[in-house]
């Protein structure tokens, strides 16, 4: 529990703060805009990204999974599984806030 929430709280505060920083001062500094259907698809697949990675943490936590161990039972590879899905989701829309960065730059807007 103590993990799920420490990550939910930081790393999801951390990350929207910067692209919320980014989308603020992107036009004043460059003078380009963002697509803004690319920038809701954006925040919708990092928001699903995050709940789908760090929600199950909390059950893995209530229900025993040990923390610093690099083994752990088989039991908890389901929900493991899922979490590192989140976390492929969240890298994904990473990657793709880029994409729309790029595309603001390529297209001029």
């Amino acid at each position: 529990f103590v993990v799920a929430h420490f990550h939910y709280v930081l790393s999801l505060g951390s990350y929207s703060s910067v692209v919320i920083f980014l989308i603020w001062w992107w036009p004043y500094v460059t003078g380009f805009t963002m697509n803004l259907y690319l920038m809701q698809a954006h925040f919708f697949s990092s928001i699903v990204g995050f709940n789908i990675c760090f929600f199950p943490m909390h059950f893995l936590g209530l229900n025993g999974l040990p923390r610093r161990v690099c083994v752990y039972d088989c039991t908890f590879y389901p929900l493991n599984t899922i979490c590192n899905i989140g976390s492929l989701i969240s890298i994904c829309s990473g990657f793709f806030l880029m994409f729309v960065i790029w595309d603001s730059i390529a297209t001029g807007h």
